[in-house]
């Protein structure tokens, strides 16, 4: 009776271990897939961010502006010219922080301060279309800002921002 009480106890514990060892690979299978499934994202939360980059690029283009010879933040600043069909400089004939702040915001930033003088290098004086704008600070483009399309301006006038 003895023995088959023991044999008993080590079938019960033989069948524990057994499903434990089943639970433990069951567990070890799980994680993987998690594990694999973190990395899909991460891959894919990497891409997303390339493509938000890359859309974020294109609604600048679509906006009208863009910045040169400076930062993602900073820079000469260039507005594209539908006649033309290509982006053209402004020059910093009155050009002040309210013309900035209109840029910076059309860019998507909430503020910006004017750079003057060609401050992120020399401009091609062939490319300066804008001149002469008059913003108050609320407009949505510099587009809607009163402005000059001809100009008096040389290389070392072309207005820039610095947009935070």
């Amino acid at each position: 009776m003895k023995d088959n009480y023991e044999k008993k106890i080590q079938s019960i514990e033989k069948d524990f271990e057994d499903k434990l060892q089943d639970n433990l690979i069951q567990k070890d299978e799980s994680i993987m897939k998690m594990e694999k499934s973190i990395k899909a994202l991460q891959e894919q939360e990497e891409k997303f961010k390339q493509d938000i980059s890359e859309m974020k690029n294109y609604l600048k283009k679509l906006k009208g502006i863009k910045l040169v010879d400076g930062t993602s933040k900073s820079g000469n600043v260039m507005l594209w010219n539908t006649n033309l069909a290509q982006f053209r400089y402004v020059c910093d004939d009155n050009w002040d922080n309210n013309e900035a702040l209109v840029a910076c915001r059309m860019l998507g930033y909430s503020s910006g301060v004017k750079t003057i003088k060609s401050y992120f290098g020399i401009v091609d004086v062939n490319l300066i279309t804008y001149d002469e704008f008059s913003c108050t600070g609320s407009e949505l483009s510099l587009h809607d800002c009163t402005h000059q399309t001809s100009h008096d301006c040389t290389d070392n006038e072309g207005a820039g921002v610095i947009c935070s």
